[in-house]
């Protein structure tokens, strides 16, 4: 069985950015495809911070 020499993450959240990070650092060469244009803390889900509920 060959090297992984490249990868294409499909999504550019948190998860997809962590996954693409772990890859590069073992050498594998990563692309992001993500569908927003630029990226935005709306919808995250990580931390949100509900004023008054």
């Amino acid at each position: 069985m060959s090297a992984v020499k490249k990868v294409l993450v499909v999504g550019g959240g948190i998860g997809g950015q962590a996954v693409a990070i772990a890859f590069a650092k073992k050498g594998v060469s990563v692309e992001i495809a993500e569908r927003l244009e630029e990226y935005n803390v709306y919808g995250v889900g990580i931390i949100q911070i509900v004023k008054d509920v």
